[in-house]
């Protein structure tokens, strides 16, 4: 097998749920073949994603080690967590000249100068020809991940659909069984073509 290609960008949301509710021991099933899928660059993010991350587990104590396994982990795949690139500056300009986008953002982030990830993360699949995968619902006229996602014709999965293709890959079964990728709020891909992105 060639060079592997990147095939998925998980939102933070994916994350801090899957630390919240998925112990490392107990859910090695999805631990596992997630860890070996970013060891293979089948699974990156951006590093504003690690920067949210990190915010909420990233405490050290006074010699500097990391207080939580959560907090472990992140730095243990911090390469996984890629920069913005010019070519997705190019794509993030693009999504907001979308008043809808740019209205979106929390007005947190505009008075602390802190940028959010979602823009950058669907830059990123976009450039990488990749799935994003996000906790975010479908919303007509919203400005969730979603809807990027559609305005820049950039493929998308759930949480349920991204434990499904773990649960695929951690038993051995075809990654794309049971697998739900969207292109649109109704298109939904076809095996066949969910596939391609893991070949």
């Amino acid at each position: 097998m060639g060079e592997c290609m990147i095939k998925l960008v998980l939102d933070t949301n994916i994350f801090a749920y899957s630390f919240n509710n998925m112990d490392f021991d107990i859910f090695d099933m999805f631990w596992k073949p997630w860890e070996s899928m970013m060891l293979s660059g089948e699974i990156i993010s951006v590093d504003e994603t690690k920067r949210e991350l990190l915010s909420e587990w990233g405490a050290k104590d006074a010699k500097g080690k990391w207080l939580s396994k959560q907090s472990a982990w992140i730095a243990k795949y911090s390469s996984t967590f890629l920069p913005v690139t010019c070519a997705e500056g190019n794509i993030i300009t693009h999504i907001f000249s979308n008043r809808k986008f740019r209205d979106g953002i929390k007005e947190k982030s505009l008075l602390t100068g802190s940028p959010e990830a979602d823009a950058m993360l669907v830059a990123k699949a976009k450039a990488e020809k990749s799935i994003l995968v996000t906790a975010e619902k479908f919303k007509p006229n919203s400005e969730k991940i979603p809807n990027m996602c559609i305005f820049e014709n950039v493929p998308y999965m759930n949480k349920e659909s991204f434990y499904q293709l773990l649960k695929n890959r951690s038993s051995g079964v075809t990654d794309s069984k049971s697998v739900v990728v969207n292109t649109d709020d109704a298109t939904v891909l076809s095996n066949a073509e969910i596939d391609k992105y893991f070949e």
